[in-house]
């Protein structure tokens, strides 16, 4: 179903002439619809605008080519006309945004995004956003992100222990020869930057020289 053209909100053009007769603040007006329609199109997602009974009154180029439609055709129709599981009708009488949820198109699992937009409390349009990945590559992301968390977390915890205890070569308080001949092939090491291997078995003071080099 298509509103008829008179009960139409007005919908900005892309591509407005302006004449001699123009007034300023027409010129003003016309420049700001312009870069409102590039802003929208220069958008890497797909976006959708819709008055507050669900009507399109944005339509992005981008989503136009990811649903093989002509934008501009769009702009009059009744969201569930163009796209489909659509909610944004809903989210127009809700009022509560959706953020992050989960739209079956074109037979994939979008992530998408509906934001009411109000003046002194009332909904007057829905700006829709379909994330251009899919829930496989969300699932995938958070995966990794969770995998780095915890790392983090356990480079945090090796942190807090280095900080926590830390030896010199005064901590070493051993006088056998033994000893003594280490400490003093550690300190040599100590005055380079090179990296420098220390082996032994596990109780032998490994850790100790490590921190005091």
């Amino acid at each position: 179903m298509t509103r008829e053209p008179q009960q139409l909100p007005p919908v900005p053009e892309p591509i407005i002439e302006q004449d001699e007769t123009t007034t300023p603040i027409e010129q003003q007006l016309l420049q700001r619809l312009k870069m409102s329609d590039l802003i929208l199109n220069s958008i890497y997602n797909g976006v959708i605008v819709t008055d507050a009974e669900g009507y399109v009154t944005h339509f992005n180029e981008p989503y136009g080519r990811f649903l093989g439609v002509d934008p501009k055709e769009q702009v009059g129709r009744h969201a569930t006309e163009v796209i489909e599981n659509t909610r944004m009708h809903i989210v127009a009488k809700t009022g509560k945004p959706e953020i992050n949820v989960t739209q079956r198109i074109k037979g994939r699992d979008m992530v998408v995004q509906r934001i009411p937009i109000k003046e002194k409390g009332k909904v007057i349009a829905v700006y829709g956003q379909v994330m251009f990945k899919n829930v496989r590559d969300v699932r995938n992301l958070a995966r990794k992100l969770k995998l780095l968390e915890s790392k983090v977390k356990l480079y945090e915890k090796e942190l807090s222990s280095l900080r926590s205890t830390r030896y010199t070569f005064e901590s070493i308080k051993g006088i056998s020869p033994a000893i003594v001949g280490l400490k003093r092939q550690a300190l040599k090491a100590a005055d380079t930057n090179l990296p420098v291997l220390i082996s032994g078995e596990s109780g032998t003071g490994k850790e100790l020289f490590g921190q005091a080099i």
